[in-house]
């Protein structure tokens, strides 16, 4: 079974709209900074959210895109984001929805690749494991 990969760095909205919207994927990984309702980038744009004012952001939220992830199962690898986006999603019609209620944390020795970081590394292994089994059937 082969996928298709598209990979965004800190798009904006319309940009995360776009391709969404042209490549029709079946699978969302969403990561970012997380909040209640929101999810932002590293540019504090917000490309995954609903209406409301998120005080783990400190931003207010002024539309809404959840119908975007209709029929697709969706991942949010941010902190927050299953308190109420996550609800909102499975209502817009998500196929599936995993996500966190609070902090998303790991213990670091603070080399920045996870991947290379021993005390890192099995806790981002982790978080894959969802994407990764999905993936395989």
């Amino acid at each position: 079974m082969g996928h298709e990969t598209i990979l965004l760095h800190n798009p904006v909205l319309y940009e995360f709209e776009a391709m969404i919207e042209e490549f029709d994927p079946e699978f969302v990984l969403v990561n970012g900074h997380g909040g209640k309702n929101a999810v932002i980038v590293s540019d504090r744009h917000v490309i995954l959210g609903i209406r409301g004012y998120s005080e783990e952001l400190n931003l207010e939220v002024k539309g809404e895109n959840v119908e975007l992830m209709r029929g697709r199962d969706v991942y949010l690898w941010t902190c927050w984001a299953g308190r109420e986006l996550a609800p909102a999603l499975i209502r817009a019609c998500a196929k599936s929805v995993v996500a966190y209620t609070a902090p998303f944390l790991w213990a670091s020795a603070d080399i920045p690749i996870p991947q290379r970081d021993h005390i890192a590394e099995p806790t981002f292994r982790a978080a894959l494991e969802y994407p990764l089994r999905l993936f395989s059937g």
